[in-house]
């Protein structure tokens, strides 16, 4: 294998790109820049700095499905010998799309002559020192632009704006792109020194990497389209902000070794994966469906650990049917080891062997996984404030304070309502879950005094006393009460849901 790194004018360098010498392989991710990453990248290529190299890759022989549109453009068929691009789609997209005419987004781009900036406007309403990019990017409409000012403006403003819409002009046809070409060998070898070489410093994405190594022309299987797939599927339940990572542990969960001591390679060697990935959508949406209906996890960002999710995935991999037994034993599990600490407490070497004793709960060699488990005593560690990225404060909302506010398909989402006077933190006195737009309007509306006190509003831990103490304007009392009330509500609910944990 040859490395060998090159320069070229961009309108040179996209011009490859369009006319199907440079392409792009269908195993690279979709387009999924945002407006500010496009902004950034025009306002570092304006000022001359450098936007990193791209990566190519020249093969011997070998020959990838690709993308035959970027950016709007069609790619036309190549004449030549190709190189593909294995790093450098969202940039060259972003040029494309914003400096081509035929591109998606050469309406929406321009720069503001006065200070160099580069905005994103509408057509409408376009004020005159605003320089659409794809205009400055050919010489003959930067001539029509400047007919079409003369029209409107003063003749030194004429003459002002003219001279800047030259310099970008020149600035655009001149900026140089830098790239890396690696000659030969096998995409494994590409893409290993993609990741060495990768522009920004970051190493690949582990599910990018199995992309490119598993991607088959015959099949078109793309393992990344195939984890958004699994997240698409998990909206129904606020869980697509599930991460692309923990997918990722779900799917180790197919190999013989601890999920924490899984790599990429593992998965890359699977000679099944089509049909692994397909399993694992259905573990996880398993999984989902428990922790949702059964344990008060409406949102991913509600479970205490990841590991808790990838373990249960575990478990519907080899359950398919949930029994009441076994669902109660996992409901035990899962706030066990939230309350306990578990997985923040202990050592890699004790999380293994949980893992393996998980496991052979799961295949039904342990009736329970926490057998032998000692008692934990919780002192004294009721959370002062409501954030969720706690383990203790996630274990408090789930526990005690959402079974009394959610039912069957009114979960939209949980919100915190802080009456006016009191503390702004989001204190577990004085902030008030709601879990949708109805309960939220309820309780605006009994603290600005529109509806009274009723015995509904216990559900939200608010007594007759405490909405006494707040009109009176003794906002510490209120929420010393009210945190007080819920703290007793948690040592209840944890003696019920779970026999080992108690909370003094």
């Amino acid at each position: 294998m040859v490395i060998k790194s090159q320069r070229d004018y961009m309108p040179l360098f996209l011009e490859k790109v369009a006319s199907g010498n440079y392409l792009v392989p269908k195993f690279q991710r979709d387009f999924v820049w945002s407006t500010k990453q496009i902004v950034d990248l025009f306002d570092s290529i304006i000022k001359g700095f450098p936007i990193g190299s791209i990566i190519m890759w020249k093969p011997d022989g070998e020959e990838f499905d690709t993308i035959k549109n970027i950016g709007g453009i069609k790619i036309k068929p190549a004449e030549n010998e190709v190189s593909y691009i294995l790093d450098g789609r969202q940039r060259i997209t972003a040029m494309m799309s914003v400096l081509y005419k035929e591109g998606d987004f050469t309406d929406g781009y321009y720069i503001d002559l006065e200070d160099y900036t580069i905005v994103r406007q509408g057509r409408g309403n376009v004020p005159p020192n605003y320089l659409k990019l794809s205009d400055a990017f050919d010489s003959w409409y930067i001539v029509e632009y400047i007919e079409n000012i003369k029209r409107e403006l003063e003749p030194d403003v004429v003459r002002n704006y003219s001279e800047k819409a030259k310099k970008i002009n020149k600035q655009l046809l001149s900026y140089e792109i830098g790239y890396i070409t690696v000659y030969g060998g096998k995409i494994d070898e590409a893409v290993e020194i993609f990741s060495r070489l990768n522009s920004k410093g970051i190493d690949i994405t582990a599910d990018y990497m199995i992309q490119a190594l598993t991607y088959n022309h015959k099949s078109g299987f793309l393992f990344s389209d195939k984890i958004v797939d699994i997240i698409d599927a998990l909206s129904p339940y606020h869980f697509d902000n599930l991460s692309r990572d923990t997918i990722l542990k779900c799917i180790y969960n197919y190999t013989k070794k601890p999920f924490i001591d899984c790599k990429t390679e593992d998965i890359i060697q699977m000679k099944n994966l089509p049909t692994v990935v397909e399993s694992v959508k259905n573990d996880i949406i398993d999984a989902v469906k428990f922790l949702s209906e059964q344990c008060e996890v409406r949102d991913f960002h509600l479970l205490p650990y990841t590991y808790q999710f990838v373990m249960l995935a575990m478990f519907f991999k080899e359950n398919k049917v949930l029994t009441e037994d076994k669902a109660n034993t996992l409901k035990q599990w899962l706030f066990y080891t939230s309350y306990s600490g578990y997985f923040t407490n202990t050592s890699l070497a004790n999380i293994r062997k949980d893992i393996e004793i998980f496991r052979d709960f799961c295949k039904g060699k342990l009736q329970n996984p926490m057998k032998g488990k000692q008692e934990i005593v919780i002192i004294d560690q009721f959370p002062e404030y409501l954030r969720l990225g706690a383990v203790r404060a996630c274990s408090l909302v789930l526990s005690t304070i959402l079974p009394r506010l959610t039912q069957k398909g009114n979960y939209k989402r949980l919100g915190f309502y802080i009456p006016t006077g009191l503390s702004r933190e989001r204190k577990v006195g004085n902030a008030i879950c709601y879990v949708n737009e109805k309960q939220k309007r309820l309780l605006r509306d009994l603290f600005t005094g529109k509806v009274s006190w009723d015995k509904t509003f216990e559900r939200f831990y608010l007594t007759e006393n405490l909405m006494d103490l707040y009109y009176k304007g003794d906002y510490k009392a209120f929420e010393r009460q009210r945190r007080n009330l819920i703290r007793e509500a948690e040592k209840y609910s944890v003696s019920i849901l779970v026999d080992n944990v108690k909370i003094v």
